[in-house]
């Protein structure tokens, strides 16, 4: 399948501009979707339209999006076979991101946003799709110096709802990394910082707390 995408942008007086984008997505499915399917898997299509405004400048960017997503053809997950099978019922979501990002200094960056979406079925009835109902607020704090630099990540979602149930938990990960000169980097790195636990899917397991050491090298 191709999968058909465009964009139109529309540059305003100060800095500001309009942004209007649209996209036919198509999916196929996974290793583990096939192996585990009830019934033969097609590709998930799904229909994405985003119509957004932002301000730039050399030291910050500012904005919001709106945006309307219709799930024509999705895979789902049967909790009675524990299988996956082919979804006929389209589901429609809609909602809003408001994000900003902002160098502070030459040394600190800011990066923020809030998602707020809901789900809507067939019938017009706002349900629970899973993963997609839901609040999310997030921070990212990046402070860089010339050997030393700390990037702190932190997630909340309130009202995440799946299949079985609705949770209100947030995520921070941290980093710290050291460039020991111009080619090398040792970097250090926690995931999920207080070992929360949650679900974003049903039938798929989550991570608790998690580290990485990583050493790279440019030749």
């Amino acid at each position: 399948h191709l999968s058909p995408f465009l964009k139109l942008t529309y540059i305003l007086k100060e800095d500001w501009s309009l942004k209007l984008k649209g996209s036919r997505t198509y999916t196929p499915p996974s290793l583990n979707q096939i192996y585990a399917q009830k019934e033969p898997l097609s590709s998930e299509k799904i229909d994405q339209f985003t119509f957004g405004l932002e301000k730039y400048t050399p030291s910050s960017l500012y904005g919001a999006d709106f945006f309307y997503t219709r799930y024509r053809e999705t895979i789902g997950w049967e909790d009675e076979t524990r299988l996956y099978k082919m979804e006929a019922d389209q589901r429609d979501l809609f909602g809003t991101e408001w994000f900003f990002q902002k160098k502070v200094n030459p040394f600190l960056k800011l990066k923020g946003f809030l998602n707020i979406t809901r789900g809507i079925n067939a019938k017009g009835e706002t349900h629970d799709i899973q993963g997609i109902s839901r609040s999310h607020l997030g921070l990212t704090t990046d402070l860089k110096t010339q050997k030393w630099f700390w990037v702190n990540n932190m997630k909340t979602f309130r009202h995440y709802k799946t299949a079985t149930k609705t949770q209100n938990f947030s995520l921070i990960d941290t980093s710290l990394g050291h460039k020991l000169n111009n080619r090398t980097t040792l970097l250090f790195k926690i995931n999920n910082l207080f070992n929360e636990d949650y679900t974003l899917k049903e039938g798929y397991q989550t991570k608790g707390r998690h580290y990485f050491l990583k050493a790279s090298m440019l030749f």
